[in-house]
């Protein structure tokens, strides 16, 4: 009986002191207790800005991949698009009726950049939540989000301005800028959609097998351009870079050039 006895007063001493470890780690970050440097606080900022530039990637990333497979156009307007395996893909080039060739469609660098933008701040409002790494004991603020997006050959670069600001008594510390780059070819891909587009605007026709083949050893990357002459009567475009980004899938740029049935 008396060895019970000193078991379970180890067992209660034993759970006492896990509650009150747990306690003492809840309080830590929910409570800051003492004086606060300026360095202080830009170490409690540092999980602030990682939780932003997570919001980013993971917010950012499903959208790059929407506007390949769209052919540019995150929500593509009326009679501007085909479904195709699930894809609203869009008409890049419009047919001329009796003619071989096509008209293009308009659709700049600049244009995607802002749609992508229009959409990825509706999207982190959903994410970013500044205010749930508040400690009791500051003064926790955060601004407006602006957003810039950039698209380059081999990477879109996502530049956030949100001002978020930390204070406590006379110390303070503030962030403003975040980012983070993300590598998908977009960029290249709308090069080689343009030559695409500009050949069946000017000759009504486009040799994708030499093409791939002059652009791969152009710029010592894999590049895959594929047509299919369906569904009728448009030409179907799949544009990749073989293993870019990654080995486990090629990022895709995807469009229509409208034809004419016969």
């Amino acid at each position: 009986m008396h060895k019970r006895g000193q078991v379970t007063i180890f067992a209660i001493i034993g759970i006492i002191i896990i509650v009150l470890v747990v306690l003492f780690l809840f309080v830590r970050d929910r409570v800051y207790i003492g004086p606060a440097t300026q360095q202080d606080l830009e170490t409690e900022l540092i999980p602030i800005q990682e939780h932003i530039e997570e919001c980013l990637l993971e917010k950012a990333e499903p959208r790059l991949i929407e506007i390949g497979k769209n052919g540019g156009y995150l929500t593509p307007a009326a009679n501007t698009y085909r479904l195709y395996k699930g894809d609203t893909v869009s008409y890049l080039c419009y047919n001329i009726k009796d003619k071989d060739y096509c008209r293009p469609r308009v659709l700049r660098i600049k244009d995607m950049e802002e749609q992508l933008e229009e959409a990825l701040k509706r999207d982190l409002g959903s994410c970013i939540n500044v205010q749930a790494f508040r400690k009791i004991g500051t003064n926790l603020q955060s601004g407006q989000l602006a957003l810039d997006i950039v698209i380059g050959e081999d990477g879109v670069t996502v530049n956030a301005n949100l001002p978020v600001k930390i204070s406590k008594g006379d110390s303070f510390a503030e962030i403003k800028d975040h980012f983070v780059n993300i590598e998908v070819p977009l960029g290249r891909l709308y090069d080689a959609m343009r030559d695409v587009v500009n050949a069946e605007a000017t000759n009504g026709d486009f040799d994708w097998l030499l093409y791939s083949a002059a652009k791969t050893q152009l710029t010592n990357k894999l590049y895959y351009v594929t047509r299919a002459d369906q569904p009728y009567p448009d030409k179907f475009y799949m544009l990749t870079i073989k293993d870019f980004p990654n080995q486990e899938g090629s990022y895709i740029f995807q469009f229509f050039v409208e034809g004419e049935p016969r």
